[in-house]
């Protein structure tokens, strides 16, 4: 139902967001002839053509892709196999979660708004094979609606933002041959970050990477994300304490 409704959004402006350009009939009547803007600006850093302002030359909306770990744990699940908690069971994880994210957005003057969709896989294998010996997966999709503060400098070294919507888990745990498993009702999240942009480190390459594959922007992030119980009673509880996120971020 999630992908149905981002796709049938996704079709609906695609228009919008791949083409800028008049329509070929409108501009054969008026005698006119479209040049494509290269938003390449006359200034030069170390003699290389630099772009236009962020600003100026991002179009009225923007897709985003975004790739990054999280420290997330769901510290507060009871585990199936053990009366004992989840962090006496499992301990502290090899590693943490990994998550991919695409975002639609729509700029305006006062910074951008817009919807998010992301997937992450979270695996624990950690916990003592004399004690318990379980091994816990679980995929948190979530959908969410970002605003960010892009729109506070032309080109913004920082970009603070906020984001919030609806995730489901789903989860597995295995001991032995006997595995449980499910996934859980909807349920919210929260969460806040910055994105620093990595533009200015190599001028060129930002033009360059314009040019041939129309990014934007590209910067890193770091945030900090909540997430909350399902209000379901049969739902293992995998709400955590704050997570800190880091990913990198590319717009389109």
């Amino acid at each position: 139902m999630i992908i149905l409704v981002l796709g049938i959004l996704y079709i609906g402006i695609s228009p919008k967001v791949f083409s800028e350009e008049p329509d070929p009939e409108e501009l054969e009547k008026k005698h006119l002839v479209y040049v494509e803007p290269t938003h390449i600006s006359e200034t030069k850093v170390d003699g290389e053509a630099i772009l236009e302002p962020y600003l100026k030359r991002r179009p009225e909306w923007g897709l985003t892709f975004a790739a990054g770990y999280s420290t997330y744990e769901p510290v507060h699940m009871q585990p199936s196999f053990s009366n004992q908690d989840y962090k006496a069971v499992y301990g502290t994880p090899s590693i943490g979660m990994f998550e991919g994210r695409v975002g639609l957005k729509k700029n305006f003057s006062g910074g951008s708004f817009g919807g998010e969709l992301s997937v992450g896989g979270f695996q624990n294998d950690n916990s003592n094979v004399n004690f318990v010996g379980s091994v816990l997966n679980i995929i948190p999709i979530a959908v969410g609606a970002t605003y960010y503060l892009d729109a506070l400098e032309p080109d913004p070294f920082y970009v603070p933002y906020v984001s919030g919507g609806a995730y489901v888990m789903i989860w597995k745990e295995t001991l032995g041959q006997n595995t449980v498993n499910g996934s859980t009702q909807v349920a919210p999240y929260i969460n806040a970050g910055v994105a620093f942009s990595l533009d200015w480190i190599d001028h060129r390459a930002a033009r360059i990477s314009y040019e041939d594959s129309g990014i934007e922007s590209s910067s890193v992030y770091i945030e900090a994300r909540k997430y909350f119980a399902s209000f379901a009673k049969k739902d293992p509880d995998f709400s955590n304490d704050i997570s800190g996120d880091i990913g990198l971020r590319i717009e389109f």
